[in-house]
């Protein structure tokens, strides 16, 4: 597969399968390390600010997208997910920077309601996630390196 066929596959499984899966997909069709961190990371920093205004806009808070969110919250608050809400709400700033870092925790669908219950400046925010983004991208790369050379390949 050309470099051009490959950065485009990567971005499209990016989008549909986030960074956990986009990273090994890339490891695994032989791009290198840094190439997949920078784009990975690239990725998030443009959805990041995106999905944080979307959040706090007004859309979602009023009427029928609210009532919504707040079921989903309290779904969310009383399943497993809830726990780890919690635990990640009492480790307070590092919670927000430490959800979107460990990989299958729930990334910045945690770490955005966390960043706004704590009521962080929006560029205090963004910046805990994206620097959390930027932790989950190296590990999940150096977890998808260390597979590959492992196996062999």
């Amino acid at each position: 597969m050309n470099s051009t066929a490959l950065i485009i596959s990567f971005i499209g499984t990016q989008l549909v399968g986030g960074r956990k899966v986009s990273i090994p997909w890339g490891v695994a069709q032989g791009m290198g390390f840094f190439p997949v961190v920078f784009l990975s990371f690239a990725l998030d920093l443009i959805f990041v600010p995106i999905v944080y205004f979307l959040y706090g806009s007004v859309f979602f808070r009023r009427g029928f997208i609210a009532k919504i969110r707040r079921f989903i919250i309290g779904r969310q608050e009383r399943s497993k997910g809830g726990k780890i809400f919690k635990w990640f709400k009492h480790l307070g700033k590092t919670g927000v920077a430490l959800a979107p870092a460990i990989p299958f925790t729930g990334g910045i669908n945690l770490s955005i309601p966390l960043a706004y219950m704590l009521n962080l400046r929006h560029r205090d925010g963004i910046l805990l996630i994206s620097l959390g983004n930027l932790l989950g991208c190296l590990l999940i790369a150096l977890l998808s390196k260390g597979l590959v050379l492992a196996t062999g390949n």
